[in-house]
């Protein structure tokens, strides 16, 4: 694809997104919310057979986080009770090869994490 196309595609799935949040059925995998931007990206590659990551500047991040950290610190109380939660019933799929990965041991604010993501972005992009 070329860079024109991508960045066509990209502000489709962007503006896509936009209009379909808060507009997405309820799923059990999902109990925040659907991610509206995935679901257009993922329409994208089964339609067009191409993936998002065709895009210019495409980065895959990775929030790394120990899911035995999670259940002994009852964050958020996900780990209880559920019958179809990704990481316990349903085995995740972790990226193979993420440009940026992020720990998160849940010790940091959600704004530190933000500032060290986007810090990371800026030294990948230039």
């Amino acid at each position: 694809m070329n860079k024109e196309n991508t960045s066509k595609l990209w502000k489709i799935i962007q503006e896509a997104g936009d209009y379909l949040h808060g507009q997405l059925p309820q799923h059990p995998n999902h109990p925040k919310g659907r991610n509206p931007y995935a679901h257009v990206a993922l329409c994208i590659k089964e339609k067009f057979k191409t993936s998002y990551k065709n895009i210019d500047n495409y980065i895959e991040i990775y929030i790394k986080t120990d899911k035995k950290n999670i259940i002994k610190k009852k964050y958020k109380k996900l780990y209880f009770n559920t019958k179809n939660l990704v990481g316990l019933k349903i085995k995740p799929e972790f990226p193979k090869n993420p440009e940026i990965t992020i720990k998160n041991d849940l010790n940091k604010s959600i704004k530190k994490l933000s500032q060290d993501l986007i810090k990371k972005i800026k030294q990948k992009i230039g």
